[in-house]
């Protein structure tokens, strides 16, 4: 082998191929016809050749049951998937692939399976919402993991939970916050 490195640049019609030889100098050569491998891609637009395969948009619909946005974006990078032309994927593209392939979100796929928010909860004990977070402190409830966000979700109390959480004086729930001092 003569030459130490080599890049290759599409310029119209035409290949540039620079050529970095041993003994240093660079030299550009030029080409008419690019090789066969490369006849497919030259006849996509940009755009499809920027779209993300449909095997991508399919694993981050699998992973989206149990994974936050910035989880896949690292599982794809570590599983050697090609966001296209930048080197890795980021939370923001995995999000906006989500959005235009119109897949659910992980919260949706949640409360889908029967998760409750913490109004739902609240409605369902027949208490006030600040009263749930004091109920999840003390054990009496579980909370759902979730991931990077505020609105938790949580589990179903069983009626037989419901009946207990019932019997609890709300002197032992918590007080409620004072408003004026």
């Amino acid at each position: 082998m003569l030459f130490r490195n080599y890049k290759i640049k599409w310029v119209h019609s035409f290949v540039k191929l620079n050529l970095s030889w041993i003994a240093g100098a660079v030299k550009p050569e030029f080409y008419t016809s690019p090789p066969a491998e490369y006849l497919d891609a030259l006849q996509l637009s940009a755009g499809q050749l920027r779209k993300t395969p449909a095997s991508t948009v399919k694993e981050i619909d699998r992973l989206l049951e149990h994974h936050g946005l910035e989880e896949i974006a690292r599982l794809l990078n570590q599983n050697g998937f090609k966001p296209g032309e930048v080197a890795a994927f980021t939370r923001g593209m995995v999000a906006h692939i989500c959005q235009v392939y119109t897949l659910k979100s992980r919260r949706e796929r949640e409360l889908a399976r029967g998760f409750l928010t913490r109004a739902e909860v609240a409605a369902l004990l027949n208490i006030k919402e600040y009263r749930v977070t004091k109920l999840l402190n003390q054990g009496y409830l579980r909370k759902h993991a979730t991931t990077g966000s505020s609105r938790e979700l949580y589990e179903s109390p069983t009626k037989r939970e419901i009946k207990l959480i019932a019997a609890i004086p709300s002197s032992k729930i918590g007080r409620p916050p004072k408003l004026f001092s």
